[in-house]
């Protein structure tokens, strides 16, 4: 008796497949983490293999990102725009959700302007201390666009 070849298994949208794989658990768990925080379920395959043998990454194909099937696009998109970002840090992933934005390119990377060199002077002039610390405007690092700083 021969063996039969089992029929191919249909395509399920529920079934999991595998969308990156990655060397360290940790930027697996950002990954996934970021996944769910756009709400697409997924779950990581072989991560305690490679975090307890870490020379095994390499021969078991890293730790896997796994989502549904019917999810596979938009998690890819959703990885691609996260990855096009500068990785300074864990921003491009966690994307700090509560943090300020630029309203034009959405960035994160904000900072303070001070006074300025004409006004700075002036309140040196006046008060005979520089006073660093007061910052009335805000530009993204990003872009460039500058805008009054909210004072709370």
């Amino acid at each position: 008796m021969s063996p039969q070849n089992p029929e191919p298994r249909e395509r399920s949208p529920e079934r999991l497949v595998t969308i990156a794989a990655f060397r360290e658990p940790i930027e697996a768990h950002l990954a996934r983490t970021r996944l769910e925080c756009e709400g697409v379920a997924c779950k990581l395959a072989d991560e305690h293999i490679v975090g307890v043998y870490g020379g095994a990454s390499s021969a078991v194909g890293g730790v896997k990102l796994q989502v549904r099937e019917r999810d596979r696009e938009r998690a890819l998109r959703i990885l691609e725009e996260t990855s096009a970002r500068p990785a300074t840090s864990a921003e491009w992933l966690t994307a700090d959700l509560d943090a300020p934005r630029c309203g034009s390119c959405g960035s994160l990377r904000l900072q303070r302007e001070p006074l300025g060199p004409a006004r700075s002077f002036v309140v040196w002039l006046l008060l005979g201390l520089p006073l660093p610390f007061l910052q009335r405007w805000q530009r993204c690092r990003r872009c460039g666009q500058r805008w009054p700083l909210k004072t709370p």
